[in-house]
């Protein structure tokens, strides 16, 4: 929510659009979502005593963090460019409606 006199912040979609594909493949998707993922996938194994280090468990579930989080990352690009494409209709109709 913005602050009183402050302009609406853009939606989600137009700032993932906006960083770019590769920005938000690597670091949004495998890096800011993969890494977390890895680290709770290992702290899971420790837990339910599958493992019993947590650095080793963490390395050998890191490439399925990598893998999950880029394809969060896709279809949180997908998400967004179809928003784009939704709003540039709405745009065009309302142009065409005037």
């Amino acid at each position: 929510m913005p602050l009183p006199g402050s302009s609406p912040a853009d939606p989600m979609w137009q700032r993932v659009l906006a960083r770019g594909f590769w920005r938000n493949l690597i670091w949004h998707g495998a890096l800011g979502w993969g890494i977390p993922f890895a680290a709770l996938f290992a702290a899971i194994q420790q837990i339910t005593q599958r493992s019993t280090e947590f650095l080793p468990a963490m390395l050998q579930a890191l490439p399925l963090g990598l893998i999950a989080g880029s394809i969060y990352a896709w279809a949180n690009w997908g998400y967004a460019s179809i928003q784009a494409i939704k709003a540039r209709r709405l745009e065009r109709d309302q142009e065409e409606d005037q």
